[in-house]
């Protein structure tokens, strides 16, 4: 029989295979408590230093303006607001930063011109409007943000030890660091949110609770109306593998005509105008902005985001990284459950469609997406298939 390679030993050693299985128990304690301590390091450190990002202000500009206050008062409200909860050259930089910036905080018209592209993100929104007041909005945001962090850790804590792969703790440690995990934890807002509900949803789709994970996720579109793109990928999966389709095709249904209520609801002034917005020129206004659309404008923005994605971000060698494990392990005949391919395939999707639609380079958009497909093929990596496993006397 032919021996095995120096680097299949010690692969077999991490993921628990041959005589290694006492010495990993006391390593996957030690690792499993490293992340914990990792987690909550992460929770303390964004509640003693918290920074209040732009966002945040037209965010809580928009929760007013849903409340019935006028542009003048949501005005000074949201930037009075930020001037007391900043330091004054964190206060300057959010006022003064950019000519954008320079025009929101002193033109309350156009200040209010720009809230319906926030009023979309229906479900953060609402959370804001539980708090009486601007200052009080302000540090419900930033707790949210905290506590989404904090039910993300651990998730994936729960996860690594429900399936034990806690040897693969300092990977998903590393990955979330890259993913902007701690300046999300400080920064807050519905990002966080909408990811901390995508992955509990990748989770329990995995245990065959269809019902529950796509109401998760529909939860999720109303913190990031794009988790829509979600649902449409596992529709796809789910007709490819033969998996329920009614579960997903409710929620997907549901959020499609909230998606039209929203925008009537809102205000809102459609996808393209918000991609120009985002992905090819901030408007200091959008009182009379309404460009006719452009498949070269539409290329130049799909270039920047591409060009961005590459040169400022970690998301995509993140996904260059995992999509090379993924192919290492079939190779190898690591056991892919179908579930387990099929989720993988709609992550895939997911990450693909979404940038698609909007390509915004942030790796807080991605990273969960990066999060779950690393707990999925921490599990696949201990698992090879029955083939090959039966005709190894080291695998147990």
């Amino acid at each position: 029989m032919r021996a095995e390679a120096p680097i299949d030993r010690i692969w077999h050693w991490l993921t628990g295979g041959g005589r290694a299985s006492t010495q990993l128990g006391w390593l996957s304690c030690i690792l499993g408590v490293g992340f914990a301590a990792f987690v909550l390091g992460i929770f303390l450190l964004a509640i003693a230093m918290p920074v209040y990002v732009y966002d945040q202000i037209p965010y809580i500009g928009a929760a007013l303006a849903q409340s019935g206050v006028e542009a003048a008062s949501l005005h000074e409200q949201t930037w009075s607001t930020a001037k007391a909860l900043t330091s004054e050259a964190d206060y300057l930089d959010l006022s003064q930063g950019y000519d954008y910036r320079k025009r929101q905080s002193s033109d309350p018209q156009a200040f209010a011109s720009v809230l319906p592209l926030y009023s979309a993100k229906l479900g953060y929104i609402a959370l804001l409007q539980l708090a009486p007041g601007a200052q009080a909005m302000a540090k419900l945001a930033l707790w949210a943000g905290h506590l989404g962090a904090l039910a993300i850790g651990i998730t994936c804590l729960f996860w690594m030890v429900a399936k034990r792969t806690l040897w693969a703790a300092p990977i998903l440690a590393a990955v979330l660091v890259l993913g902007s995990y701690f300046e999300s934890a400080r920064g807050g807002g519905p990002d966080i949110i909408a990811s901390a509900l995508v992955l509990i949803g990748v989770y329990v789709w995995l245990q065959q609770r269809d019902w529950l994970a796509n109401g998760l996720w529909l939860a999720a579109f109303l913190f990031r109306p794009d988790t829509i793109i979600l649902l449409l990928a596992l529709i796809i999966t789910s007709f490819l593998f033969g998996h329920r389709k009614l579960p997903t095709l409710l929620a997907f249904g549901v959020a499609l005509g909230l998606s039209v209520i929203i925008q009537k609801s809102t205000g809102h002034p459609g996808w393209w105008v918000h991609y120009y917005f985002s992905n090819i020129r901030i408007q200091p206004t959008l009182v009379g902005f309404d460009p006719a659309f452009s498949v070269q404008l539409w290329a130049r923005g799909m270039g920047r985001g591409i060009y961005q994605s590459l040169l400022e971000f970690n998301w995509p060698a993140v996904l260059v990284l995992l999509s090379g494990m993924t192919v290492w392990l079939w190779t190898k005949r690591h056991y892919f459950a179908d579930r387990q391919r099929a989720a993988l395939g709609f992550l895939l999707l997911t990450i693909g469609g979404k940038f698609a639609l909007f390509p915004l380079p942030d790796d807080r958009i991605y990273s969960i997406f990066l999060v779950a497909a690393v707990l999925i093929l921490a599990e696949i990596a201990i698992h090879q298939s029955p083939a090959r496993s039966s005709s190894s006397p080291d695998r147990i």
